[in-house]
């Protein structure tokens, strides 16, 4: 039987809302998060910029080891959540993975 079913009564549906050009670089990056932090951490290991770093670690109290390949709690849920780290580790991404 079909059901329509909205975002927002599912949990396993993590909706994406941005409003630039680098939607798939997003989505891998909340995916990889959710289902292989480690690979995540791997890829970001010794490959963050020192100006991705300092837009990461901008107004907050505790410094980020993205850069040492270490993805805590926190980010994660900001991650997911969508706030500017998802935006600085997707363009981070692109220029990893030579996306054009």
């Amino acid at each position: 039987m079909n059901r329509i079913i909205t975002v927002d009564s599912k949990r396993s549906i993590i909706q994406i809302k941005n409003k630039d050009t680098i939607c798939l670089a997003r989505a891998i990056v909340v995916s990889l998060v959710v289902q292989a932090r480690e690979k995540l951490q791997d890829i970001f290991r010794n490959n963050i910029t020192d100006e991705e770093l300092k837009k990461i670690n901008k107004n907050r109290q505790c410094k980020s080891r993205i850069n040492e390949g270490v993805i805590g709690d926190n980010e994660k849920s900001y991650l997911i959540d969508g706030r500017k780290l998802q935006k600085v580790l997707a363009n981070a991404l692109h220029r990893i993975c030579n996306f054009q």
